[in-house]
Formats: structure tokens, sequence, C-alpha cells
């Protein structure tokens, strides 16, 4: 199997010592690509201070927290990882509900350093992502993490969104879906 940092592409994406040709950018690594709220959103996408989620109103939507209707969701990392790639992921910021329960816990400790000791809370996955099928609904366990974002593990199913996160993608992969959220990569890469 190719190792990812064989492939000459990958040596181009992270030398931040060289501009792309096309557009002068400076690449390291891929991109992570996000959702700006959970699906279940419909209002301005501006987000407010995360302080706000300490006043409990609804619908609410900061940088972290989504409150609407009776749920209640946090944003987290989905990675998928490279194959070959040796920990290399393409990397989501998606958004999870949780019960009531954990997510005032969350909040509680947004502010702390102990969150990596709460969890693995169950929730359903709250975004569709581009290059995947329908992905809202699917079953997830959040892990927390201290000083980070939590990352979102998805329950082992066909689903192709589950099957990527178990088995992980291809760089080739990586890089169309990055293109198919607006920034293609792939001219810089095979640009000399």
């Amino acid at each position: 199997m190719l190792r990812l940092r064989d492939d000459p592409r990958w040596t181009r994406l992270n030398d931040v010592s060289t501009p792309c040709p096309c557009c002068g950018r400076r690449f390291e690594g891929l991109p992570a690509l996000g959702t700006s709220a959970p699906a279940a959103w419909s209002g301005p996408v501006a987000p407010e201070p995360n302080a706000a989620v300490l006043e409990g109103r609804r619908p609410l939507l900061t940088e972290d927290f989504c409150l609407v209707g009776d749920g209640q969701f946090i944003r987290c990392v989905l990675a998928l990882p490279l194959i070959g790639g040796e920990g290399a992921a393409l990397e989501f910021g998606v958004w999870s509900s949780l019960s009531q329960s954990n997510f005032d816990l969350y909040v509680e400790t947004m502010d702390g350093l102990a969150q990596a000791s709460l969890g693995p809370w169950f929730g359903w996955f709250g975004n569709d992502l581009v290059g995947f099928p329908s992905a809202r609904s699917l079953k997830c366990h959040v892990r927390p993490q201290n000083a980070q974002r939590p990352l979102i593990e998805l329950e082992p199913t066909e689903h192709s969104l589950a099957v990527a996160q178990r088995d992980g993608i291809t760089f080739d992969r990586a890089l169309e879906i990055v293109s198919l959220c607006g920034l293609d990569l792939r001219p810089h890469l095979t640009a000399h």
C-alpha cells in the first residue's frame, strides 16, 4: 500500500514555503470543512457568542451550541482517516444532538479542563455532508476532549459515511470532497 507521505501531491500540499501557482495561497494539509449549523436550524447562520447559551433561550445558535425546537446540539469534529496517512484525516466540523442532561453537563464544564473524562454520550448526527447520502440522524457517540471540540464516532453501519470513518478514504476521494465544497486543490497539486 502506498503511504501518503510518498505521494508527491501530499508533499506539495504540506509545503507551506511554496505558493499555489494558480491562486497564490499557501496550504498546509487538507483544510477542515465545516457546517455552520445543524440541519434542524433554519434561522440566521451568524452565531452569537457561546456565553449566550447560559441564557437558555430558544432558538439559539452560537459557535458551539444550538438550541432549536426541543433539541440541543453541540459542534463536534468528524474525522475520516486517510488510507496510508499514518494519522492524517479529512476533518469536518459537524453537529450532534445530546440529551438535555448531557448537554447541560457539557455547558457547565465548557471552560474547564476535565471534559475528556465525560462521555462518551449517545447522539444523533445532525448534518448531511456533501459527497455522501443523507447522514442526518445516524446514531453516533460524542467523545468530549479537553480544550478541543468533541469527536464524533458514528455507529458502525453500511452507510457510506460510517464506512469512510471506519475504513478510511483515499487521498483522491478526500480531494474530490474538498472540491465539492468549493475548493479544488487538484490544480495546485499537479502544477510544477
